[in-house]
């Protein structure tokens, strides 16, 4: 080992080179300390100040490429509700990730350092989750991929930086229901179209929870012209008053298919104890 040959530096100097730990001077001759570097792939000396910088430097570095976590709020923007065991889809950094929200609507991505993220929450109905274009193969898909929340992650993440994303699950039901009859070349006659009243009472929470569907056969009951409208000003003109047509949709004599109550907000009111 040769000591004279070597660079001079100061006791507790710091060698920077590529390691995972900084080796420090402590070694002391005639008042000054030596470091043998005739292997220069351990590095140079240099002085603290810019040994220092190198170790912020590398710190920095590795901070870049440590896990990052990234957290996402999932409610329902129509009630406000948590939606819980929510279905996502994400692309990180050209992969995909899938998984489901918690208990509490909050949904966790981690990515290794600092990455892109898209973030797609998977619509559901009160039956079934709703299947993408992208991910049918096999089956139909209910709607098509519009709406991606893209965000960068971070270091530090925490529930409390969540990123809030509002899902209507109601309207994606009714278009899908929409796309449906579309695709079996059926068209849905929406309520804007035959000049529908507006309905009395306002939202109700709890008739987003359908199990069954009821079929009503009307008989001879009404004529084959302005059907839906006499629906709706008879429904709403009984005593007591229904808050809409009673239907959540009706076949005219043509076959032709009509949207009755909003089957977003409100259950149907034809059969006792078997609305919905």
């Amino acid at each position: 080992m040769s000591f004279f040959i070597s660079e001079i530096a100061a006791y507790d100097d710091v060698v920077v080179c590529d390691c995972s730990e900084h080796p420090r001077i402590f070694a002391k001759l005639a008042g000054e300390a030596w470091y043998d570097d005739t292997a220069e792939s351990l590095g140079v000396i240099g002085s603290r100040a810019e040994a220092n910088g190198a170790i912020e430097e590398a710190t920095r570095h590795s901070q870049s490429e440590a896990t990052h976590t990234n957290w996402f709020y999932v409610q329902d923007s129509v009630t406000g509700e948590p939606l819980r065991s929510q279905n996502f889809v994400a692309h990180v950094a050209g992969i995909e990730k899938s998984g489901r929200t918690d208990a509490n609507g909050y949904a966790k991505i981690e990515t290794d350092g600092e990455r892109a993220i898209d973030m797609h929450v998977v619509f559901s109905s009160p039956k079934r989750e709703l299947n993408p274009e992208r991910w049918s193969k096999h089956i139909a898909a209910d709607y098509h991929i519009e709406h991606w929340t893209s965000t960068r992650s971070a270091a530090g993440g925490s529930k409390d930086s969540a990123i809030s994303i509002s899902v209507n699950n109601r309207a994606a039901t009714r278009q899908a229901i929409i796309n449906a009859l579309f695709r079996n070349g059926y068209k849905l006659i929406e309520r804007s179209e035959w000049h529908a009243k507006p309905p009395r009472d306002i939202l109700r929470e709890s008739h987003w929870d359908y199990r069954d569907i009821v079929l009503h056969h009307a008989g001879r009951s009404y004529s084959c012209g302005a059907q839906m409208q006499r629906v709706q000003a008879e429904d709403m003109g009984r005593s007591p008053p229904f808050d809409d047509a009673g239907y959540h949709y009706a076949i005219s004599c043509q076959g032709e298919i009509y949207e009755g109550r909003d089957i977003r907000f409100y259950r149907g009111t034809r059969c006792w104890r078997q609305h919905g």
